[in-house]
This record gives structure tokens, sequence and C-alpha cells, in this order.
């Protein structure tokens, strides 16, 4: 997994808005298919830059697989939301479905290789259950984390928190 073996020296700065933005256009087309909105919350970038360093592909990726789960399980013609705020000293995306939400003591499983969650009446999830396994690898590997919150019949909402830029020190010529 290419996350893995990323080496935070090569990080850069970058924005996370944009990033944001660039993912939810990403996944349009899923959302479109199953009548899904997906409403995009960017607001606090706009008073505070939202950059922090890291991979910019990598971020996108772990962005478009909590997406991409959110659309798959959440309920059709309903909504799926993104929101990027800033929060002590992370940024924090949040995407929260409108779907049947997951029981409590299925959720230490979801971060978990090859594991899939399937809800009582549901088809088998298509995918080989890595998409949050990469999602918690490139937090991990960017010094943040990802949480997740559900409750049968209330949806999901997982969180992912990453630390503000640091200053890099100038390099000095010589």
């Amino acid at each position: 997994m290419r996350a893995e073996g990323s080496d935070p020296k090569d990080f850069v700065e970058l924005d996370l808005a944009g990033l944001v933005d660039s993912a939810a256009d990403e996944v349009w087309p899923q959302a479109h298919a199953r009548g899904i909105r997906v409403e995009v919350d960017t607001r606090d970038a706009e008073r505070e830059e939202a950059i922090v360093r890291g991979d910019f592909s990598l971020l996108r990726r772990a962005v478009i697989n909590l997406l991409t789960n959110a659309i798959k399980y959440g309920a059709a013609n309903s909504m799926v939301s993104v929101r990027l705020c800033a929060e002590g000293p992370d940024w924090v995306i949040r995407v929260r479905d409108q779907g049947e939400g997951m029981a409590a003591d299925a959720l230490p499983r979801l971060f978990k290789r090859f594991s899939r969650i399937v809800g009582e009446g549901r088809d088998k999830p298509s995918g080989v259950g890595l998409g949050l396994v990469i999602v918690k690898t490139v937090a991990e590997r960017h010094g943040g984390s990802v949480t997740v919150e559900s409750e049968i019949g209330q949806g999901s909402m997982f969180e992912l928190r990453l630390p503000l830029r640091t200053h890099a020190v100038p390099s000095v010529a010589a």
C-alpha cells in the first residue's frame, strides 16, 4: 500500500479546501447515480487558510474513500455532507451520511484489513475492505487520526483529523 511507504520529509504544504472540493467532484457521478446530493462546506477555510503539510494524492484518496463509503451506504435520494473546519490545533474533515448506521460493536472492525460490515437485509458490499484501512494509514502518516460515530437508524459520521501545518525551518543557502 503506497500510503505505508510515504515519507513525511517529502510532504508539501497543500490547501485542504481545494482537496475536499476535488474529492467531492470525483465522487459526483456515483452520488448522482443514487440520487444523493453531496453538500460541501469549506467556509472555515475562507477565514483561515486550510494549509497542512502532506501528500495531496494520498489525502485526496482518503477523502474520496470516505465519500465513496458514505454514498455506498447512505440512503438513496438523501444527502452526504463533507465539512472542513478548524478545531484547535487541527483541521477536521467530517463526512456524514444519512444511511442505516452501524451498531457500536461493529465500529472497531471498520479499520481492519478486509473487514466489511453487512447490515441485515443488505447485499454484501462491493470492494475488498481496504478503503478505511487506507484512510487510517494516510491519517496516521500525516500525524492525524480517523474516527467514526454511528448509530442504527441515524447514519454515520467519519472524522479525519489533521494537524495544522508546522512552519518549515528556512533552509540556509551555502
